[in-house]
């Protein structure tokens, strides 16, 4: 099955995954699943970023290109 991935389940599952649901984790955990992220989302992390509500390190950008890599 195929899944985009809304701003908060990308992040949580990254960042802080104790706080998704049991059932997204095991979507996320399918390897017959395909996720996918929106640009949209990509630009969120940015502006949340941006605006202190969020730390990404080593910076935001990095962190992006780094987190899409690894997918």
């Amino acid at each position: 099955m195929k899944y985009i991935l809304d701003t908060h389940i990308w992040l949580w599952s990254l960042l802080e995954p104790e706080k998704l649901d049991k059932n997204i984790v095991q979507v996320l955990e399918n390897k017959e699943n395909e996720l996918f992220i929106s640009p949209i989302t990509i630009w969120e992390i940015l502006v949340l970023a941006e605006k202190g509500r969020i730390k990404l390190a080593p910076s935001p950008n990095d962190w992006i290109l780094e987190s899409t890599a690894n997918a």
